[in-house]
């Protein structure tokens, strides 16, 4: 089973492919958009591990992201079975720095 790491939109198609039977160890979404039209697809039990991290209520990229689904408001965490990493006073790309994974030692995640 892979591991993978996908940053905004990128981590909404493996979300998708469980659908489709692809099974996946570790999953890390960040600042994924939360979208009821893409978590009524997932099939939980093809994820071993799901962290999700994002930031607060100010990534205006993450909420333009969850546009059209339906819902009103910001959604920042994901539903169980995602545990959720809330990483204050970053931003959308941010999250992404090299320096923020080692000194949080997220990549522990994927051993």
């Amino acid at each position: 089973k892979p591991n993978i790491i996908a940053h905004s939109h990128g981590g909404q198609l493996p979300l998708l492919a469980t659908e489709h039977g692809f099974e996946i160890g570790t999953l890390i979404t960040v600042a994924t958009p939360v979208r009821d039209d893409v978590l009524s697809h997932l099939v939980e039990r093809r994820i071993h591990r799901w962290v999700h991290i994002h930031t607060g209520a100010g990534d205006t990229m993450q909420i333009a992201g969850e546009l059209g689904d339906g819902e009103i408001g910001a959604r920042r965490k994901m539903p169980p079975p995602a545990e959720n990493i809330y990483e204050p006073d970053n931003t959308h790309s941010g999250l992404l720095e090299v320096d923020l994974w080692n000194a949080r030692d997220w990549w522990r995640f994927l051993k």
